[in-house]
């Protein structure tokens, strides 16, 4: 299983985390691959770490459910309508880093 990551077409992240906390949680849970990854997803965004994930916008939590999964080196990556939400221009980004 850590070789498989899943991401459904809706964010399900808990509101009242930080973005930090999130990005912390994930790195425990997959300590080898999210480290240096983590760095060339994020900065992409507007999103800030201190933030809460109730704070955010649909649009960016779309955006940082997409930048916590794509920061996990997976063998297989099940991506199930990843960018729905998400504006065109981060839309294009996404697919361009791919």
């Amino acid at each position: 299983m850590r070789d498989v990551c899943f991401i459904t077409d809706v964010a399900v992240l808990p509101r009242w985390i930080k973005v930090s906390q999130a990005l912390d949680y994930v790195a425990g849970v997959h300590p080898d691959s999210i480290a240096p990854r983590r760095k060339v997803f994020l900065p992409k965004t507007t999103i800030r770490q201190a933030n809460k994930i109730k704070e955010l916008s649909k649009g960016m939590v779309a955006q940082l459910h997409l930048a916590l999964v794509m920061a996990i080196d997976a063998k297989l990556l099940v991506l199930d309508e990843p960018t729905l939400g998400l504006d065109i221009l981060y839309r294009k980004q996404f697919y361009d880093s791919c």
